[in-house]
């Protein structure tokens, strides 16, 4: 006879899940490492900024990685890559200059200066930029242009393209982009210098 049946309870002891899956949680971190290292060299090594600052002291003329020349006239600044997107030509400038920009239709050059830019396939027109500027003016002798103006915000707020023999001409103070062909220049300036 049994008196007393005896019951053994077994505890199954689980093993947390990061203990249980350390070899592969160990290797997904290690790669997502190196992946962001890798990351961050080559961005840092694609996207060296180069800047070029004319004080009228030094070399007036300079050449961009992709054969584009600048004549600085004034003290002017300009920043760019060390090597160009694949997408575009990109430059940041503060200034006057002149520029003869070498054609590439498939990467546009693009300059931004404050809250405008100008886009360009391959031309030449001078740019007036000064930071202090009442107005940014382009001067069109080949090729087309694209002005965008934009708020603070980052929105466009005007574009208008320029042909050759025409200005371009952007008031900061109240926003308006217009074009003006040189004889309308020659007659404004005549009388902004006599007010």
């Amino acid at each position: 006879k049994i008196d007393a049946i005896e019951e053994v309870e077994t505890n199954v002891v689980q093993m947390p899940w990061l203990r249980r899956n350390y070899k592969y949680v160990s290797s997904v971190a290690a790669a997502f490492l190196i992946a962001l290292f890798v990351g961050f060299l080559a961005r840092n090594t694609l996207y060296s900024t180069v800047t070029y600052a004319y004080n009228g002291q030094n070399e007036s003329s300079y050449v961009l990685p992709d054969g584009t020349s600048v004549n600085f006239n004034g003290e002017s600044t300009i920043s760019y890559p060390e090597r160009f997107a694949k997408s575009g030509r990109s430059v940041d400038f503060e200034g006057v200059a002149y520029f003869d920009v070498v054609k590439d239709e498939a990467h546009p050059f693009v300059l931004h200066c404050n809250n405008m830019d100008v886009e360009v396939l391959g031309t030449s027109f001078l740019l007036n930029a000064d930071k202090n500027a009442e107005r940014y003016t382009v001067d069109l002798y080949t090729g087309k242009v694209k002005m965008t103006t934009f708020d603070k915000k980052g929105n466009v707020l005007s574009q208008a393209e320029i042909n050759p023999g025409e200005r371009g001409v952007w008031i900061a103070s109240s926003s308006e982009l217009k074009t003006m062909n040189y004889s309308e220049v020659k007659e404004e300036e005549l009388l902004t210098e006599h007010v």
